[in-house]
């Protein structure tokens, strides 16, 4: 699914995701949340548009599942 694999490119950093993992005092959610936030925080400008993009895809494809419909 080519959005899964835009969400994993932007997420996906080894050296950030095991850094973090290696923190003293942090769960495996946590982690997770820490990791998008690093990503974020690495981002220029056009890779954090396109990340919001994906995102902005996710949801409304979540959306139609849950209500059969598209956008509001």
């Amino acid at each position: 699914m080519k959005l899964r694999d835009e969400l994993r490119g932007v997420r996906e950093d080894p050296d950030t995701v095991g850094r973090i993992y290696d923190m003293d005092g942090i769960d495996s959610s946590l982690a997770r949340d820490v990791i998008e936030f690093a990503m974020m925080m690495k981002m220029n400008d056009r890779e954090f548009e396109k990340y919001l993009d994906a995102q902005r895809t996710l949801r409304e494809w979540l959306l139609s599942r849950r209500t059969g419909k598209g956008k509001s």
